[in-house]
């Protein structure tokens, strides 16, 4: 028995339409092509597959019995080729992916794992910058994307968002800490405090002295560090309190430190940057999704 993909197609398109020129209209070809193909169809099956009169075609009793094995086979087919178009484009020698330095030690390692896992074939490069380096990097083109919990509105640059997150409170666990814990707490209530901080250029640090402004909060001591995960060890030795992104959670799982919402909440969404003007890479898109899933997780 020597069926073809095509024959499989039209005996499906006819089965559908309930009609041959419909059918051949559909499909780009001639009527009489079309009646070819059936015939040597119900030949190659030794029966007859539709009963054709004046007004419509119907499917035979066996026409209805081969019907679901033709839909199983070019449902099949149509899966193969879409997994092998999804494999040849994945199939790109080296993915360059950036990161803000506190997603590079938290997030990064475990979304790196699982899709090196998942795409044994692709090489992955790891950039952790800080967000303007990052930012200059997917301008010039020499990464295929970054991904960090803020970055500036920029010409010639797609921002995708990934996940919303929002600000949060991290401080010391120690009972004798100065602020009370609670399940949120209001920006007045950092006033008069030591805070640990980000440089001044940090765009969420400039986020941060906004609210200060806004709820007229005046800060006792400033210590001022590079890194997210500084301000965290820094916090659980009781050297003050430090503002973070909520992603920062699973850093401060490997310290003594408590963390509190604050009210009201400031949104620093994740978001992946990449050059404005290219479509998403599947790597990018596989990158991403995973990454979304830890966060959620």
């Amino acid at each position: 028995m020597n069926i073809t993909i095509k024959q499989l197609k039209i005996f499906l398109g006819v089965a559908k339409s309930k009609s041959f020129t419909k059918t051949a209209q559909a499909l780009h070809i001639s009527q009489s092509a079309l009646s070819v193909s059936i015939q040597e169809l119900e030949h190659v099956s030794q029966s007859r597959l539709f009963e054709r009169t004046t007004r419509n075609v119907q499917l035979t009793e066996a026409g209805l019995a081969f019907l679901p094995v033709a839909q199983h086979i070019i449902e099949t087919l149509e899966r193969a080729s879409s997994d092998l178009d999804r494999i040849r484009r994945l199939k790109q020698t080296t993915l360059r992916v950036g990161f803000t330095p506190f997603v590079a030690g938290s997030l990064a390692p475990k979304a790196l794992k699982t899709f090196e896992s998942e795409n044994p074939l692709i090489k992955v490069e790891i950039y952790d910058k800080t967000p303007n380096e990052l930012l200059q990097l997917v301008e010039l083109g020499k990464i295929d994307a970054a991904y960090g919990a803020y970055f500036e509105k920029s010409s010639g640059i797609h921002k995708d968002l990934i996940c919303p997150t929002h600000l949060c409170l991290v401080k010391t666990s120690n009972p004798k800490d100065q602020v009370k814990p609670s399940k949120t707490l209001k920006w007045s209530h950092l006033s008069d405090q030591v805070l640990i901080c980000l440089p001044q250029d940090n765009p969420i640090q400039r986020l941060i002295e906004e609210q200060f402004t806004k709820h007229g909060v005046r800060i006792k001591k400033r210590r001022e560090v590079a890194q997210i995960e500084t301000q965290i060890a820094m916090a659980e030795a009781n050297n003050g309190m430090a503002l973070v992104p909520s992603l920062a959670s699973s850093i401060c799982d490997r310290y003594q430190v408590s963390i509190q919402a604050l009210s009201p909440k400031l949104s620093i969404d994740f978001y992946c940057i990449r050059k404005a003007g290219l479509g998403f890479s599947p790597g990018i898109t596989n990158f991403s999704k995973i990454l979304k899933d830890l966060i959620v997780q």
